[in-house]
């Protein structure tokens, strides 16, 4: 299970390793710190713990969550 301050941590480390594009990711910390404050949890797992059945879900965007028209002539 991650705590609250590793929220930080990890919101700095997709930052960084995120350096090809996709923008700051400000706004989905500030998502997840909101459902931290009302008392939702995430856990971090190996994918080699996961059974053939299990579901899961990718959370993740990619491309630039802006687009400049003006840059685009």
């Amino acid at each position: 299970m991650l705590d609250a301050d590793e929220l930080d941590l990890l919101a700095i480390g997709a930052w960084i390793l995120g350096t090809g594009g996709g923008g700051s990711p400000y706004a989905s910390h500030l998502v997840i710190r909101h459902f931290y404050e009302d008392g939702g949890r995430l856990a971090l797992l190996d994918p080699d713990e996961l059974a053939d059945a299990d579901v899961v879900a990718v959370v993740s965007t990619m491309g630039a969550p802006l687009v400049r028209p003006a840059l685009m002539r």
